[in-house]
């Protein structure tokens, strides 16, 4: 026993005497073991965070909704016969999937008055609040089913109802970046504004949601609103 621990100490002192005589190649070594072991941590944490990230992106649009469109989503300037034969879809197409299919929770009709098909320099609605003018604002009618599917979070006021849908009131949900730019030093809600020369009142104003890597795009913050809507949905039902 006496033996075996002064072997134990006789070798840990030559290995110290070892690094001592070889004190920039021991530096050497020991800095590139922990450079190794950050980066290697540091990288798995990253890793880890984007995928959560996407994970909660993904599922902040709905990982259980089906959208159904008339044309295939995109520009297409040479649709073929089979598309341009297609009959355009319509709120009473919402209906008969909300009435026939029981595993659909709800089903919600969009209807755009701009022809996005028609490439990207289609002509967009003039939005106004007194002597603030927006071109930009992406507006579409919705049915009040859309706001019940958990997409979208409510900062200011309300949704529009079933009842005001029902009546076609001129109402309307705005998101965040529309409200800054229409209303910068003033609630936004009750307010009057104009859409191509037609008066809306505004009931809500979404939530701002963290967004990762696409920035604008998300339709909570970006300038985008849903009014009620007035007639049959020519592009989009969201299932």
């Amino acid at each position: 026993m006496k033996f075996f621990h002064s072997n134990i100490f006789e070798n840990l002192r030559m290995g110290l005497d070892t690094l001592w005589q070889h004190k920039l190649r021991s530096l050497l070594t020991i800095l590139g073991v922990v450079i190794g072991t950050m980066t290697v941590i540091v990288i798995a944490a990253f890793v880890s965070g984007i995928d959560a990230r996407v994970s909660k992106e993904i599922e902040s649009f709905g990982t259980n909704s089906i959208y159904i469109y008339r044309f295939d989503p995109g520009f297409n300037f040479d649709p073929s016969a089979e598309e341009r034969m297609r009959k355009p879809l319509s709120y009473e197409d919402t209906l008969a999937i909300e009435a026939e299919c029981p595993s659909i929770a709800f089903a919600c009709a969009f209807m755009s008055p701009v022809d996005f098909f028609g490439g990207p320099f289609t002509q967009r609605v003039n939005v106004r609040y007194r002597d603030i003018e927006m071109t930009n604002a992406a507006v579409q009618g919705a049915s009040p089913s859309y706001f019940k599917m958990g997409v979208t979070n409510i900062e200011e006021g309300r949704y529009f109802t079933d009842e005001e849908n029902a009546r076609h009131a001129n109402v309307l949900v705005i998101g965040r970046d529309v409200a800054n730019t229409l209303f910068p030093f003033s609630k936004a809600v009750d307010n009057q504004v104009t859409i191509n020369g037609r008066s809306y009142q505004v009931v809500g104003v979404l939530a701002e949601r963290d967004v990762f890597l696409v920035g604008a795009e998300d339709p909570n913050n970006e300038t985008r609103r849903y009014t009620c809507l007035t007639s049959p949905c020519e592009n989009s039902i969201r299932k």
